[in-house]
């Protein structure tokens, strides 16, 4: 007889579609508090089922087989830190003269000793052999090849015509700068130090695009294919952090869903820095994951020997986790699970050179996690293993913070930057209606965030569009897979739910809480659960004939993973565009000058001012023979028109009849030229006029 409970699985399912259509994009605050009812009723009636299904939900973490021993290697290790020891002296350059030899390091020769270091630390800490580069196992396994095939397709999807798609700078103006800052004085750029007065972090993602500049030619497409990489890598490694969490099959389902995930297709596309966070801090989940999860041998508490022989262990009884740990246990050579720590440790030391959001998110994610565990689960981590992450923390991101400190920089410049008023939480523990202030505070700076992820669309120009992060059908995958990762408290689903909680707490936080390229470093976190969703609900249902439950549970996936792919370019992508017109009608200034004759000059009037020294360095970055020149009516008392210079054309908004009248009175004029790129009636949009000659 089929079991009852299982139909309460069909009433949660129901119940969060139902909260997805009252959640959906600008309803209004009647139907979300509607919405609010399905939601609860979908957690209570899958609290029932899990109840009642006790063999289902998310399972127990298993047991990894113990691998093969690997030795610390001490000379690459003290090679690596020397290294980034001159690479920190090289870039403590503002309140003091550094040595000539120093000097004499230019912007290649640091990001040399950067890598040189990071690949010797590795080395060193891992205890990598010859033999992990035999690669030729790795690719005889069918699971090889499919998860490179989808790592390539994922890298086609966030290349393709990246051109076109967004013709416009959406916030890459100070990479574009950085890049031209490095080819024009290499000896005088601190690659550690911040690339532009409001961006924090360093040169080393501008090296990158700086090198594929150099090796396929500089133009807007290659610049963006640095963003393009670090998003492709990203899906493998949400692929490993998956299957150590959960299994295969939730594993492969989270991948094809971030593969085709809109925003983080967006943030792929365009070349902004945020794309890295998540690569690292995935990579730092997954490896820690894997270190908590293998089975070692228990070590004697005496010699801090892990190779003597005893009964396998859980990771939790492995290492020594007295507080009197010696230096002589912790830096003992014969390891197995350690270089799985020191490698979290390392991936969180490679954040600071990157976007500010997950240097901030993923230490406190871990710190908190590890916590949890050593007081919740019986899955405590080794002490001497937590030891070696945060040496290979410090070993890596020791240069950053020698630089910060040694040019008197702030910790988190932008957080900084960014943060709520120096009064708020004064007021707010010390006025009279703290309570009131207290829900203004969950009103204003909770759930902005929060609804983001499922609710309300961008507030800013960097995703835009008119859905969430999550779009509106698959919202039921993913309030699914909170239920199942919120009910069945394994640490698994812990993880990914103080995955999302610690970034809308940080996002409430500071101002601009509810824009998009805050939320770069939690999409992982959110195709998991949606994974998670999809996996562990199917097999609740009333049962089914396993030829037929498998085929359910692909083509959800398969029309999840399609519809994903195609809503962002056929939908988001028109949407977006109509949404940033007055940045697309400006920077379609600078690619009409680049379709000019070499040795062309032509004048644009009334610019936005920034985003034309933008223009201007990219006209250097890609070697362009043309020039373009800015005038505003605001300057008349102050500079001249400039009637007498040689122009092949002027670019003026089109609706300003009066200036376009006066121009004709300067110069012989043909036009006003359209452009295929801009809205004709875009209220920004610069109409282009050929100067045939002066009157």
């Amino acid at each position: 007889m089929m079991q009852k409970w299982r139909f309460m699985t069909i009433g949660a399912i129901l119940a969060s579609i139902g909260g997805a259509v009252f959640y959906r994009p600008f309803a209004t605050p009647a139907l979300q508090s509607i919405g609010d009812i399905y939601i609860l009723a979908g957690l209570w009636m899958c609290l029932i089922a899990l109840f009642y299904g006790r063999a289902y939900g998310i399972g127990r973490w298993g047991i990894i087989a113990t691998g093969h021993e690997r030795h610390i290697h001490t000379i690459p290790i003290g090679i690596g830190v020397l290294m980034l020891y001159i690479l920190a002296e090289r870039n403590i350059t503002w309140w003091r003269d550094i040595p000539d030899w120093l000097k004499a390091i230019s912007i290649d020769g640091q990001m040399l000793l950067f890598c040189a270091g990071v690949i010797l630390l590795l080395i060193g800490l891992t205890g990598v052999r010859v033999t992990d580069f035999r690669i030729g196992a790795l690719l005889r396994q069918r699971e090889a090849y499919l998860l490179i095939t989808v790592t390539v397709i994922a890298f086609i999807i966030r290349s393709w015509d990246n051109i076109n798609t967004i013709r416009a700078f959406i916030d890459e103006g100070p990479f574009i700068l950085a890049i031209r800052t490095m080819r024009e004085h290499p000896y005088d750029t601190g690659l550690l130090q911040p690339i532009h007065f409001i961006n924090s972090f360093s040169y080393i993602y501008s090296s990158i695009q700086r090198l594929l500049s150099d090796i396929f030619g500089s133009g807007l497409g290659v610049f963006r294919l640095t963003s393009a990489l670090f998003g492709a890598l990203t899906v493998p490694a949400v692929y490993w952090l998956t299957r150590e969490l959960f299994d295969k099959p939730t594993a492969w389902i989270a991948t094809l869903f971030i593969m085709t995930f809109p925003p983080h297709i967006h943030f792929s596309r365009i070349g902004m820095n945020n794309i890295a966070d998540p690569l690292f801090g995935v990579l730092a989940l997954a490896s820690l994951v894997h270190a908590l999860k293998m089975q070692v041998s228990k070590p004697s508490m005496t010699t801090g020997d892990e190779n003597q022989p005893s009964t396998p262990s859980l990771p939790h009884q492995s290492g020594i986790t007295a507080p009197s740990v010696s230096l002589l246990v912790l830096f003992n050579k014969h390891i197995v699970a350690m270089p799985y720590y020191a490698f979290s440790g390392m991936m969180l030391g490679m954040l600071p050179y990157f976007y500010e959001g997950g240097e901030l998110l993923y230490p406190a994610l871990i710190g908190i996690w590890l916590i949890l565990l050593w007081i919740f689960t019986p899955h405590k981590p080794s002490l001497r293993g937590v030891m070696w992450l945060i040496i290979g923390f410090i070993a890596i991101s020791f240069p950053n913070y020698l630089m910060v400190a040694g040019n008197g920089l702030p910790l988190f410049s932008r957080a900084s930057a960014n943060q709520l008023p120096d009064d708020f939480w004064s007021q707010f523990l010390i006025n009279e209606n703290g309570i009131s202030r207290l829900a203004g505070f969950f009103q204003k700076n909770i759930m902005p965030p929060l609804l983001h992820i499922f609710h309300a669309p961008d507030g800013s120009i960097f995703y835009g569009g008119e859905t969430a992060l999550i779009l509106p059908h698959f919202v039921p995958l993913f309030l699914l897979g909170f239920y199942q990762a919120l009910l069945r408290p394994r640490p698994s689903g812990v993880l990914i739910l103080l995955w999302v909680l610690l970034t809308i707490l940080g996002n409430s936080l500071i101002a601009q809480n509810a824009w998009s390229a805050r939320f770069v470093v939690v999409f992982p976190a959110l195709v998991i659960l949606m994974a998670v969703g999809v996996r562990y609900t199917i097999p609740m249902l009333p049962r089914l004939d396993r030829r037929l439950s498998r085929p359910i549970v692909i083509g959800v996936v398969g029309m999840v993973t399609i519809l994903q792919g195609v809503y962002y370019f056929n939908n988001h992508i028109p949407v977006y565009q109509r949404q940033i017109s007055y940045v697309l009608a400006q920077y379609d200034v600078l690619f009409q000058t680049l379709d000019l004759p070499a040795g062309s000059k032509t004048l644009v009037i009334d610019p936005d001012y920034l985003q034309y020294l933008y223009m201007k360095d990219f006209i250097v970055y890609v070697g362009a023979d043309v020039r373009l020149e800015e005038w505003s009516i605001t300057q008349i008392d102050t500079r001249p028109f400039p009637v007498d210079e040689p122009y092949a054309g002027v670019f003026v908004k089109w609706w300003d009849a009066p200036l376009i009248a006066g121009l004709w009175q300067v110069w012989d004029m043909q036009g006003p030229f359209g452009s295929p790129y801009v809205r004709p009636n875009a209220l920004d949009r610069f109409a282009y006029f050929k100067i045939l000659g002066k009157k």
